[in-house]
């Protein structure tokens, strides 16, 4: 979403980073923020505002190594950043409208399908295959270790082979 991050350089104590570790510690820490002091602001407008103030890379493009920039805790809790109705990804809609303080969205929005419960079935599915493959072969195990020895050549009784004399 938002691009790699440093957060301080090893001149002063703190460790560098970079890459999308360390981006994704600090982003989900600035969407926590955000959410702390807009709890009725949705999901989609959370996005909109965490790429609106992030620090843009140097070119001013999005990048697929720099994303939208780096994240700007301070400017994402305190400047005003329009709202939206959609995801500014392209993703779903957003389910509620934003009712936060420095969002000016009136409009409602459009419903949520609800998630798609198709890859839970398939993967349900196949443990299910799965769990019954491992019944069915313990079972054959244990019935062909609970089974007499066949008889020998000469009936039950005898050993098999010759006869002794």
């Amino acid at each position: 979403m938002v691009g790699p991050t440093i957060p301080s350089v090893s001149a002063t104590g703190y460790i560098t980073g970079s890459g999308t570790s360390d981006a994704t510690a600090v982003t989900s820490g600035c969407v926590a923020l955000i959410r702390a002091k807009f709890p009725s602001m949705d999901a989609n407008n959370v996005i909109n505002r965490l790429i609106k103030t992030a620090v843009p890379p140097s070119d001013k493009k999005r990048s697929i190594y720099l994303g939208f920039g780096t994240v700007a805790p301070y400017r994402a809790l305190t400047e005003n950043v329009p709202t939206v109705t959609t995801n500014p990804l392209g993703g779903t809609p957003a389910t509620t409208p934003s009712t936060a303080p420095g969002s000016n969205n009136s409009q409602p929005t459009t419903d949520n399908p609800g998630p798609n419960l198709i890859p839970w079935l398939i993967g349900a599915g196949i443990c299910l295959i799965v769990v019954l493959a491992i019944v069915i072969l313990i079972v054959v195990l244990v019935s062909r270790r609970r089974r007499p020895p066949p008889p020998g050549p000469y009936g039950t009784g005898f050993p098999p082979g010759p006869p002794y004399r």
